[in-house]
């Protein structure tokens, strides 16, 4: 590692992905009340969680990338500058209390090493220094009982001298094999203990030990590592003055379990649960980490998809479907490099980091990836044969950020898929990704793209207590050169077919996002609702994809939402529920659209985050009683169970005044229908909102 005296680094790097695997690691270790963050190998922040963000008095977006030593210059001479220094030299634990000046507040500092840097939790200690000094005040009490003390604790003369002990002192010694008369009275304790720890540990205990018998301290503690049996015991020091000659109590208590902890909780909140291996947070970590090494080669990720893995949960049950990925890990990261790395992102995707790897050595990792599969799993009694798609990328001038590959190689991944699966799938350089080795019929669409012949329209939803507009849905249109203003259902299954239904999804969030940008600008704000194919719904680069609308927009989430269909609920429910709680947390509405065709499993709705319910348009079909009493009876009932949900029902399809007024009697909040407005051109949105008072007043949040 470097301090900040070697100089600016001379690489030029963009800390937009750092950062958001900062926020997705903090929002993961929020169980934790004391502050953490962590610095890299270059003494560069690259997680600092929300306990440290209010502890240190700057955001993540503010620290994630710099140096800790540009940012706080004065503790360049204090003791916590030496103590970290020493953590990663000698590679072991540290353990301090240090005194923040500008918050008259002490801070106990823990500091732990790995390959990768530096993890160092912050906890207030103000109290602890109280609760000090107050023992200070009962050390004759603690002297009488020293030996009932359940930690091994001694009785230090001003010198350091040992005068007495308790069972437990002596118990620890023999824990390590130590005559009894190296630690009995009379012995030094700095002979006895501290010759067992880290140069830094004894420094840092000695000179408390002698500010209390100077009487220029009141009491001290510090935590330290013992290695014990070959494993680290961990030690909470206390030490207080018990009277003017200076003489001093010292306990020893075990905190093991509690360091234990905090460790396990930063691994855990790095790693898959299932199969042990990074996470998509730590995996976009690690490849930001290698895009950034100095004198590095390409960096190659791989994005692999299990072929049919729905087929084994339906028919064998999750229990084996979860062991079947941990086999599947098991197989992979033993087909790695030394260096490469396997993580997985969820459900049966898991991405491969290879450093050092061109594109050809992508198609040989690949390949050496599918050897994995040549045998049969054995689940029980059951074996299973399993093939794998997989999509590869290395990085170049279009790829330089973990985001930018690993969508890459999720495109290229869909396309091997689309190829006939069982395969690997490098893009050709120059092409949109989604364009390679895909059926001529997607050339058309393809051009439609990149020629600017996608449209979206628009059409208003109300309020239909109050006839505010509520939001505009985005409808997607191709003005084809030849055939002319093409729907949805003329063009989308070419597009699946095709491979393009991820940048399909990409124009329209960013242009949707942009519209209702401009549309706030000029001063009328209205949500706006883009619609998500169901193969898309579960995708795991859909939230980057919305994010990176919303960031390029400038769009607030709260005022986008998304609406799904039913039927995407059937495509991978872990996965989908992962996405949609983690869009819903950033304020992004999730509408269900067509509700009430019978796809989705109630059960499973009932635990999403859905904040609309669009009910299917043939609820409000006219027809003769008693078919329409029946549609009446059921369109209460879907929007009784919105209001369950705490979500909003909205009518859809309204035509006629009739249906109209059925919506309101059944309580439905919000309708949308060529009643109220038709579809309209991105063109005339501005100028309708005003015409409707959008703008004029607040429109009410959602969900009121």
């Amino acid at each position: 590692m470097h301090d900040a005296a070697d100089g600016e680094d001379d690489w030029q790097i963009s800390w937009d992905a750092p950062l958001r695997t900062a926020r997705a690691q903090a929002a993961a270790l929020t169980s934790t009340t004391d502050a953490v963050c962590r610095v890299d190998r270059e003494w560069r922040f690259t997680l600092v969680n929300a306990a440290a963000e209010r502890l240190l008095g700057h955001p993540a977006s503010d620290l994630v990338g710099r140096s800790v030593w540009d940012v706080f210059p004065d503790w360049v001479d204090r003791d916590l500058y030496e103590a970290l220094h020493e953590a990663v030299e000698h590679r072991a634990p540290v353990s301090l209390f240090t005194l923040e000046a500008r918050w008259r507040r002490w801070f106990e500092v823990r500091a732990f090493t790995d390959a990768t840097g530096l993890s160092v939790f912050f906890r207030d200690a103000d109290d602890l220094r109280r609760m000090a000094q107050e023992q200070a005040a009962r050390t004759e009490l603690l002297r009488a009982a020293l030996e009932v003390s359940p930690a091994a604790t001694v009785l230090l003369d001003a010198d350091g001298t040992i005068l007495a002990t308790n069972r437990q002192w002596f118990a620890f010694g023999e824990r390590k094999g130590e005559a009894r008369e190296l630690r009995a009275p009379g012995t030094s304790y700095h002979d006895a203990a501290l010759r067992h720890v880290t140069p830094f540990d004894a420094r840092t205990i000695h000179r408390g030990l002698e500010a209390l018998a100077a009487g220029t301290e009141d009491a001290f503690a510090h935590d330290c590592a013992v290695p014990v049996e070959g494993s680290l015991v961990w030690f909470h020091v206390q030490a207080s003055r018990v009277d003017d000659a200076g003489r001093m109590v010292v306990t020893h208590t075990d905190i093991t379990h509690r360091v234990q902890a905090e460790e396990a909780a930063l691994w855990r909140a790095r790693h898959d649960h299932l199969t042990d291996l990074p996470n998509r947070a730590y995996l976009h970590e690690l490849i930001a980490r290698a895009l950034r090494r100095p004198g590095r080669g390409p960096v190659t990720v791989l994005f692999m998809d299990l072929d049919g893995f729905k087929a084994v949960n339906d028919s064998l049950g999750h229990e084996a479907g979860d062991e079947l990925l941990r086999h599947v890990a098991a197989r992979l990261s033993a087909r790695t490099r030394g260096d490469d790395v396997v993580g997985r992102l969820g459900g049966d995707e898991f991405v491969v980091l290879a450093h050092d790897c061109d594109p050809a050595g992508g198609v040989a990792l690949a390949e050496r990836m599918q050897t994995a599969f040549d045998s049969p799993f054995v689940l029980g009694d059951a074996q299973l044969s399993l093939t794998a798609s997989i999509g590869i990328t290395t990085s170049d001038t279009e790829h330089q950020t973990p985001e930018q590959l690993i969508r890459a190689a999720d495109t290229a991944m869909y396309a091997a898929k689309t190829g006939g699966r069982d395969r690997s799938h490098v893009p050709v350089r120059g092409l949109p990704q989604s364009a390679r080795h895909r059926p001529r019929a997607g050339a058309g669409l393809d051009r439609a793209i990149a020629e600017d012949q996608l449209r979206l329209h628009y059409q208003p939803f109300l309020d239909l207590r109050s006839g505010a507009v509520a939001g505009c849905e985005a409808l997607l249109r191709w003005d084809h050169p030849e055939q002319g203003m093409l729907a949805p259902e003329d063009f989308l299954p070419l597009a699946e077919e095709a491979g393009l239904l991820g940048p399909l999804t990409r124009w329209a969030l960013t242009t949707a996002t942009t519209a209702a940008a401009r549309w706030a600008a000029a001063g009328r704000p209205a949500l706006v609702t883009v619609d998500i194919h169901p193969r898309l719904s579960c995708a795991v680069s859909l939230a980057d994809d919305v994010t990176a609308a919303l960031t390029a927009s400038g769009l607030p989430a709260s005022r986008l939402g998304l609406e799904l269909a039913e039927s995407a609920l059937a495509e991978d429910p872990g996965r989908i529920a992962d996405q949609l709680h983690q869009l819903h947390a950033q304020g992004v509405g999730l509408f269900m659209d067509n509700f009430g065709t019978g796809g989705a499993p109630l059960g499973r709705l009932l635990t999403l985050p859905i904040t609309t319910l669009k009910l299917d348009p043939g609820l409000l079909a006219d027809e003769p009683e008693p078919a329409i009493g029946a549609r009446r009876g059921a369109l209460a009932a879907l929007v009784a169970l919105a209001t369950a949900m705490g979500a909003d029902a909205l009518a859809q399809g309204i035509r006629t005044p009739q249906q109209l007024a059925r919506a309101r009697a059944a309580g439905c909040r919000h309708g949308q229908g060529h009643l109220l407005s038709a579809p309209m051109p991105a063109d005339h949105v501005v100028d309708w909102l005003a015409a409707h008072g959008v703008g004029d007043q607040p429109p009410p949040a959602r969900g009121e």
